[in-house]
């Protein structure tokens, strides 16, 4: 059979989907064109369901279709449009407002593309819960350039999509949305993107933060990538968090890559805890001068990589606790408050990294055991305010194991860029109750041998 009826106007009063496509016998449905529908909702749906519901259909298409959902009827409404157990359907160009969940993919299937809707929770007091929710699938979901604002969280990839962390969708893909979490009325976290699939790619992202406690992105699982999004939070707003990485035990999360992504002004730029497996590269985080941000920690993580980052103006460059085979190489940290600090951990090497303008301090190390190598670092202008040990360029406290200190450039210990001058005793490199200590080839001096006041027995 074949029917058609573009641009029809439904105004949908009952208890049911509006536009239900679906096989009598429960077989498979194929080529199912839904276009130019517009449906406007005045009664909530009374089951799990869409207003436009897809089952058990293929190779189909819903575009360029309107679902507006009345204000007051908002509460009780699951989906706009709902796919179950459908494989190669398109949700493509559709505006949908209203309703608490844009588009459900679950019950099963895969190959399924949600791309370029507009898609707005319409929400002034109760936000929506989610904007794009891929639930139980067998395969991957696509989700693409799509507009999403209102909700408490923009994409979710879980099987659950407020529940425990755990995707059977692979490979799925997160590209290219543009979202905005907005001030939330909800108990539930405020997350733009969270992808829970192994080998998952969320990439090219814009996410604006305009909430406190929300996260940017989380990503979880095996093989994940996190690439070029850009993140933003507004100077009003504190707490929230850029990039996610783990943080649940009941998941095994590993292999996962950090690298281009472009954060501002977010209390925690890139978080990882409890992974096994994290490459964190060429991301460019700066802060926006209030309270406490720190722009990549990392703890209790393994096979830990750290390279080529630009970090401005936050509390904390780069921290690790309690990690086993750090490597923090080859990053530019300037006008923070802390550059590098790493306690309680496991064979660290800290190499060619340069440090300007820190004014509470440069490289820490403590509390570590086995061996750590300093080499190869540039600092100038650190400790300018910091007292006691952060008025040091480099510091190994407490250290069991080898301490290797060799080829740095430590300049201007205890002097600020703008001609601060810390009134406290300063040290270059120091290491303090340490197992065994080697420091060679290092090069500690003053641009100006008088600016320090020779009384306060400084130490290179």
């Amino acid at each position: 059979m074949h029917g058609e009826s573009h641009g029809a106007q439904i105004r949908n009063l009952s208890g049911g989907a509006a536009i239900d496509a679906f096989a009598d016998d429960g077989g498979l449905l194929s080529g199912i064109h839904i276009s130019t529908i517009g449906i406007q909702l005045e009664g909530g749906t009374e089951k799990s369901e869409g207003v436009i519901t897809l089952r058990n259909v293929q190779h189909s298409l819903v575009e360029d279709c309107r679902v507006l959902a009345a204000g007051e009827q908002r509460g009780g409404i699951n989906a706009a449009v709902a796919l179950f157990g459908c494989e190669g359907v398109r949700v493509m160009h559709c505006r949908l407002a209203g309703t608490s969940i844009g588009v459900l993919l679950d019950n099963g299937g895969e190959d399924l593309l949600v791309e370029g809707n507009d898609i707005d929770a319409q929400a002034e007091q109760q936000s929506g819960l989610i904007g794009v929710a891929v639930a139980e699938l067998t395969g991957r979901a696509r989700v693409l350039n799509n507009n999403i604002t209102g909700y408490v969280r923009g994409v979710t990839v879980n099987n659950q999509p407020l529940g425990a962390p755990f995707s059977t969708a692979s490979h799925s893909e997160v590209v290219g949305n543009r979202i905005a979490l907005g001030r939330m009325q909800s108990d539930q976290d405020a997350i733009a993107i969270e992808s829970n699939c192994t080998f998952g790619t969320v990439s090219e992202n814009q996410i604006t933060l305009a909430a406190e406690d929300c996260i940017g992105i989380v990503a979880r699982g095996v093989g994940s990538l996190v690439e070029r999004n850009r993140i933003e939070s507004l100077e009003e707003f504190e707490q929230q968090i850029g990039v996610l990485v783990g943080e649940d035990a009941e998941v095994f999360s590993g292999g996962i890559t950090v690298a281009q992504n472009w954060i501002r002004g977010c209390a925690g730029g890139v978080v990882a805890d409890d992974v096994a497996g994290i490459r964190i590269d060429s991301n460019d985080i700066s802060g926006d001068g209030g309270g406490v941000e720190v722009a990549i920690s990392v703890s209790e993580s393994s096979l830990v990589s750290i390279e080529n980052n630009t970090v401005v103006t936050c509390s904390a460059a780069v921290f690790t606790s309690q990690c086993e085979d750090v490597q923090i190489s080859s990053n530019q940290i300037r006008d923070d408050a802390a550059a590098i600090a790493c306690e309680r951990c496991v064979r660290v090497d800290i190499t060619n990294n340069q440090v300007s303008d820190c004014s509470h301090g440069g490289i820490f190390l403590f509390l570590c055991i086995a061996r750590g190598a300093l080499i190869g670092n540039r600092l100038n202008n650190v400790g300018a305010r910091g007292a006691s040990i952060f008025a040091s360029s480099i510091m190994c406290l407490f250290h069991l194991g080898e301490c290797h200190i060799e080829s740095n450039e430590v300049l201007n210990t205890g002097v600020g860029r703008d001609e601060v001058i810390n009134p406290q005793r300063t040290v270059g490199i120091g290491a303090l109750f340490v197992l065994e200590a080697r420091v060679e080839s290092n090069l500690v001096s003053y641009s100006d041998l008088l600016t320090r006041v020779r009384l306060l027995e400084d130490r290179a």
